[in-house]
């Protein structure tokens, strides 16, 4: 479900962004070279936060929402030592602390910026309005008019950037379940990108409930036996997603129907 390439030069570092990502040039197992933008275990990126961005692309496949291609991202001591020889001595110590593989995606070329609240009218409305609907069934709180953490070439609106989503400690004690409360983007009206925008043109999500329906049990445990285990960081992240994508299965028609309350 997932391929895993090796790290093999450094291109750049990327100008923002909370987890520090780096831009490599990777090989594929069949010895094609691909541009990736990699997140490591430094900065605000947490073991548990590549795992969440694991399952939330993996999830994205299976629903055909446009993103960007996961990747895991094999690297050695060449990678740091590469570094410490074009003088990144800090970069360089921080890919030795890091745990392999990194949590990478494929760059998606040129033509993409940053979307805007006005990337949601038009032809693209209904991309966005799964965009929106997806990030309130896996509570993510990154995707905002300041922090729109997607991008769009004008046919497509791509997803990045999901290690803050499934943070399910507390679901349905301290965090509301999006099947048993009515929603807003978590708790506060138009903070999602695209919220004002995809309000009362009658997308009713139909077919994004029919696709998430065939995500089955199986298919969850799958993704969750495609996070590496050198990302087990002593917690129960991964098995408490697991446990949270199960128990929205059981009760996908009443959070669609709070999705769709909002969007009336």
């Amino acid at each position: 479900m997932i391929e895993t390439v090796h790290a093999e030069r450094f291109d750049h570092q990327a100008a923002h962004g909370r987890t520090e990502p780096l831009f490599l040039s990777c090989r594929r197992a069949s010895g094609e070279s691909i541009d990736v933008v990699a997140k490591f275990t430094w900065a605000h990126c947490t073991r548990g936060g590549l795992t969440r961005e694991v399952i939330a692309s993996l999830l994205l496949q299976d629903l055909g929402i446009p993103a960007a291609t996961p990747l895991l991202v094999e690297f050695d001591d060449f990678l740091a030592d590469s570094l410490q020889l074009i003088g990144q001595p800090q970069l360089a110590a921080r890919v030795r602390s890091s745990v392999t593989p990194a949590y990478g995606s494929k760059v998606l070329g040129t033509g993409y910026a940053l979307c805007t609240e006005d990337s949601a009218t038009g032809s693209l409305g209904r991309q966005a309005a799964d965009a929106w609907a997806f990030d309130q069934l896996i509570l993510n709180p990154d995707r905002r008019p300041t922090k729109p953490n997607c991008l769009t070439n004008g046919m497509q609106i791509a997803l990045i950037d999901h290690e803050l989503a499934l943070d399910v400690v507390g679901i349905g004690i301290l965090v509301p379940a999006p099947w048993a409360t009515p929603l807003t983007f978590l708790g506060s009206e138009s903070e999602h990108v695209f919220e004002r925008a995809i309000k009362g043109r009658g997308f009713d999500l139909g077919e994004l409930e029919q696709r998430w329906r065939g995500i089955g049990e199986e298919r969850i445990r799958g993704y969750a036996a495609c996070v590496p285990a050198a990302w087990n960081d002593g917690t129960e992240t991964l098995k408490e997603i697991v446990e949270y994508l199960a128990a929205l299965q059981m009760n996908l028609s009443a959070a669609f129907d709070r999705l769709r309350k909002v969007l009336s």
